[in-house]
């Protein structure tokens, strides 16, 4: 016998409440791990020995372009930053490539650990190893080379670890050494 009777339908789909308690668990998880997703103390060393040797073979490739007057590369004495400036000018570091021109302070080519570019990478320590008081410069000539007859090595260090980066004399190739 057929009913004529409607049948009841089950909801097919989620309450706003529903909605909102989803959301709400989800950004208590959020709030819990987020912290736990920083970078650790390696990942930190393994990313400034990166952005270093980076901003190392820029300056090799600026210094081939312009060999008069070549980029060099500042270890600041207090051990937390460094810069790319022309030779002619070192105190003064070099302009970033498609620097904006309504705060061009703000693109120097000046890494300091712990602000800027490198904000994440606080606590992180260098060092130009072999040079008066770990500071120092380093140039490269018309060919890529370093301007000095020895390998030069950076070290950058924090509280459990440490990296280093090391340029061959004879070719200026840049590579990331333990």
């Amino acid at each position: 016998m057929i009913s004529n009777r409607p049948r009841s339908r089950a909801p097919r789909g989620l309450t706003i409440i529903d909605v909102m308690i989803t959301l709400s668990v989800m950004a208590i998880v959020t709030a819990i791990a987020l912290p736990a997703l920083g970078p650790n103390d390696s990942l930190k060393l393994v990313s400034a020995a990166t952005i270093l040797a980076s901003d190392l073979e820029y300056a090799q490739s600026e210094s081939i372009a312009s060999p008069s007057d070549p980029v060099l590369v500042r270890v600041d004495a207090a051990g937390d930053q460094y810069w790319l400036a022309r030779a002619s000018a070192p105190d003064t570091p070099i302009m970033r490539p498609l620097s904006s021109e309504a705060d061009p302070s703000s693109d120097a080519y000046l890494t300091e650990y712990g602000d800027g570019r490198a904000i994440f990478l606080d606590g992180i320590e260098i060092e130009l190893l072999g040079a008066d008081g770990g500071s120092g410069d380093l140039q490269f000539d018309a060919f890529g080379r370093l301007d000095r007859l020895s390998n030069a090595d950076i070290r950058l260090s924090n509280e459990s670890d440490g990296l280093s980066v090391r340029i061959s004399a004879s070719t200026g190739a840049v590579s990331i050494v333990e």
